[in-house]
C-alpha cells in the first residue's frame, strides 16, 4: 500500500511561496504529474540566448501547471543550441535541503536522435563557474521525459572550481541538437526540486539458466527477496535449464515468469509483423498456460533489439503488454505520471563487467535521486566468469547490500509486473 500511496503524499516546504508558485504546484498535483515537493522557478522569468536557437513562451499555462519555456533550435552545420537562464526568481540557497530537482521536458519537434537537455547552476552568473546535469534524449523514448537530478558530482560535472556549497545565482537549462544538422523545439514544463517517492529495485534472470534456482532463487529466499525469470518456451527443461516444477515452486514463492524468446526480434525467420507478433504470442501464451499470469504482461527483448521496420512495439501492444526490457546500461526515472517509454527499459547486467561494490554504488544513486534500476543476469558460476555471467561471490555480496537498503527502508524490491502496477498509466 505504501508503494502505491507514496507517491501521491505532497512533502511540505518551510519557505515561503508565491501564489503564482502555488498555483503550479496545484495544478500539477492536481493532474498527477508532479507527485511532491514544491516549484523552484518561475518560468516566465527567463531570458534567451541562442546559437543558432531562438526561444519563447507559451501564451498560456500547460497542463503540468507552468508556462512553458519554448526552447527552438535551428538546423545549421554544429552543436547548435537553445538556453534559457535565470538570474533571479529562484532559491539560491537550495543546498541547505540538499533536495533532487525534477525537470520535465516535453520534445515537440524534430530533435531526432541524441540531443542534450542540461540543467546548469552557476554561483557567478555563468561566467566562468558552472554545475551541469546532462540529459541525453532520443525521439524513440517518447516526447516526454521525465528527469531527474541528485546534487552531487554522479549526476553533476563541476567546472571552474565551482561546487554545491558556493551561493547559487544563476540557473540555467539548455537544448543541443546533435552535431546541429537536425532542429527542433522542446517545451520545459518545469523545474521542480524535492520530489519524493520510494526507489525501486528489480532483480531478474534471462533464459531460465539452472543455477537461477539452485543459486539465486535460494539465496534470495534466505533474505525474504523476490525477482523474476524471462521464461522462454523451448529453453525449459533443456540442458542446465531449470525444470518446469522449479518455476512453479519459484512462482509460488513470490517470484515472476516474465515472457522472453529464443530468437532476436531482426531474426531473419521474421519476415513480417505478424510473423514475430506470433512469436511473442507463443511464448506469452506458455506463461498463461501455466497460470504465471502475474508476468505475462511484461517483456524482455531478446538480445534486446527492437526491430523497427517489423515495429517490434506495436507487436507488444497489440498483444496488451505493458512493459519491454532492453540491454541498454541505465537505470529508469518514474514519476506519479508515468514512465517515459515503459517498452524500452533500461536495466544494469550482472556480469563480469561490474563488481557487486559498483553495482551497489549505482543503486545507491538511484536511492538519491528517488529512481528505479532493473539488476538483470544470466548464469552464476562459482569461478571465472565469462560473458553474462556473475560469481556466485558477487552475486551474494549484492544481495546482502540490497536485502540492507530494503530493511532500512531505502529501496524497495519489486517485480517487473509490480513497476507497470505503480507507473504505466
Amino acid at each position: 500500500q505504501s508503494l502505491v500511496s507514496a507517491p501521491w503524499n505532497r512533502i511540505g516546504s518551510t519557505r515561503p511561496q508565491s501564489a503564482q508558485t502555488n498555483r503550479n504546484l496545484i495544478a500539477a498535483l492536481d493532474l498527477g504529474h508532479v507527485a511532491s515537493g514544491w516549484s523552484y522557478t518561475d518560468l516566465t522569468g527567463g531570458t534567451f540566448t541562442a546559437s543558432g536557437g531562438a526561444g519563447a513562451y507559451a501564451a498560456q499555462a500547460s497542463a503540468y501547471g507552468n508556462v512553458p519555456a519554448l526552447l527552438t533550435v535551428n538546423a545549421g552545420s554544429t552543436g547548435n543550441t537553445s538556453r534559457v537562464a535565470w538570474s533571479a526568481g529562484f532559491e539560491g540557497d537550495f543546498m541547505d535541503r540538499g533536495a533532487v530537482f525534477s525537470m520535465i521536458i516535453e520534445v515537440l519537434s524534430g530533435m531526432n536522435s541524441n540531443n542534450t537537455v542540461r540543467l546548469i547552476f552557476s554561483s557567478d552568473g555563468g561566467a566562468t563557474k558552472t554545475m551541469t546535469g546532462t540529459l541525453t534524449s532520443n525521439k524513440e523514448r517518447g516526447p516526454l521525459h521525465f528527469v531527474n537530478f541528485y546534487p552531487d558530482t554522479n549526476d553533476f560535472i563541476g567546472a571552474g572550481s565551482e561546487a554545491f556549497t558556493n551561493t547559487m545565482n544563476y540557473m540555467a537549462v539548455e537544448v543541443t541538437s546533435a552535431g546541429g544538422t537536425t532542429g527542433g523545439q522542446v517545451a520545459l514544463h518545469g523545474v521542480w526540486r524535492g520530489q519524493r517517492r520510494i526507489p525501486t529495485c528489480t532483480i531478474q534472470f534471462d533464459d531460465g539458466w539452472l543455477t537461477q534456482y539452485t543459486s539465486a532463487f535460494q539465496y534470495m529466499a534466505s533474505r525474504g527477496l523476490v525477482g523474476d525469470i524471462g521464461v522462454a518456451r523451448n529453453y525449459i527443461n533443456g540442458p542446465n535449464y531449470m525444470a518446469l516444477p522449479q518455476f512453479h515452486e519459484m512462482y509460488a514463492a513470490g517470484w515472476d515468469m516474465v515472457v522472453h524468446g529464443e530468437r532476436n526480434h531482426d531474426n531473419a525467420a521474421f519476415t513480417t509483423p505478424a510473423l514475430l507478433r506470433a512469436d511473442i504470442a507463443d511464448n506469452q501464451a506458455w506463461l498463461l498456460e501455466n497460470g504465471w499470469t502475474r508476468g505475462a504482461y511484461e517483456y524482455i527483448y531478446p538480445g534486446g533489439i527492437i526491430n523497427w521496420s517489423l515495429d517490434s512495439k506495436a507487436q507488444l501492444r497489440s498483444l496488451g503488454f505493458r512493459t519491454a526490457r532492453l540491454v541498454t546500461t541505465g537505470y529508469t526515472s518514474p514519476n506519479a505520471w508515468g514512465i517515459d517509454d515503459p517498452l524500452a527499459l533500461n536495466g544494469r547486467d550482472l556480469s563480469g563487467s561490474y563488481t557487486a561494490a559498483s553495482d551497489l554504488l549505482l543503486l545507491d544513486r538511484i536511492i538519491g535521486n528517488n529512481s528505479h534500476v532493473t539488476f538483470y543476469g544470466h548464469k552464476l558460476v562459482r569461478a571465472a566468469p565469462a560473458a553474462n555471467e556473475m560469481t556466485f561471490a558477487e552475486f551474494k555480496t549484492l544481495i546482502d547490500g540490497i536485502s540492507d537498503r530494503v530493511r532500512d527502508g531505502k529501496v524497495a524490491l519489486i517485480t517487473q509486473a509490480k513497476l507497470a502496477d505503480l507507473y504505466v498509466r
